[in-house]
């Protein structure tokens, strides 16, 4: 009887160590599986003109209106909008629409689908907090109030995957379309620094205002700026 006890007691620890040790493994193949990353769908109204000032929708003009629509891993408004400059070519104004998921009552929504209010969000406020659907983000996108400044030559700021720099310039403000020929395969805009009458101004993504500090402190970009924009008119 002693010899049977004995027997089902082993028996009981061999099915506990194989039940403990086999969860142990399955918790240490689980903690290596990779975390995908995050995305969200910014639904992008672009109406190709300055913004008004107003938040109502029926006062835009819309004439202009197209779609622009992508999957995005940005995580805050800033970074989104510099997404949709860089598509664009131009600065922007962003809106942000929130309330329009319709109540539901299943199988049938209560009510039509909301319009939507708009808001000015902050370039730090996450996407997640202003989400209109589930993972989504709808945004009204207008052009940068036009400046009455004289502008009077632009230089473009590039940054390669090296860290290297490179500066191209341009009379009319245009975007180069030789940025690779120049400044080599992946290169990316960083900067954009204006030569406004005898002053050069800098607006940079977060993180490169070294390198616009660097053009407009160097008395030598200043000062061949000034020259060319003489030369080809812009006085």
């Amino acid at each position: 009887m002693f010899k049977k006890i004995v027997r089902v007691g082993i028996l009981m620890m061999l099915v506990l160590t194989l039940t403990f040790g086999s969860a142990g493994t399955q918790f240490v193949r689980a903690s290596s599986i990779a975390i995908p990353v995050q995305t969200t769908m910014s639904l992008g109204d672009v109406y190709g003109v300055p913004w008004n000032g107003s938040y109502d929708p029926s006062t835009w003009d819309a004439s202009n209106l197209y779609f622009l629509d992508f999957e995005t891993t940005a995580t805050t408004f800033g970074e989104l909008q510099a997404e949709y400059e860089s598509k664009l070519g131009y600065k922007t104004v962003i809106l942000a629409r929130i309330g329009t998921v319709p109540t539901l009552l299943a199988p049938t929504l209560v009510g039509p689908p909301s319009i939507g209010t708009y808001i000015k969000p902050d370039p730090s406020d996450l996407l997640s907090d202003h989400y209109s659907g589930p993972g989504s983000v709808h945004l009204a996108i207008f052009k940068a109030p036009a400046t009455s400044e004289n502008i009077r030559l632009t230089l473009f700021g590039y940054v390669n995957d090296d860290g290297k720099s490179c500066v191209l310039w341009s009379l009319d403000g245009s975007r180069n379309h030789n940025v690779a020929e120049k400044c080599g395969g992946g290169a990316e805009l960083v900067c954009t620094v204006k030569l406004v009458e005898k002053n050069l101004k800098y607006d940079c993504d977060g993180g490169y205002d070294w390198l616009g500090e660097q053009i407009v402190n160097d008395p030598k970009w200043l000062a061949w700026a000034d020259k060319f924009a003489n030369m080809n008119g812009n006085k």
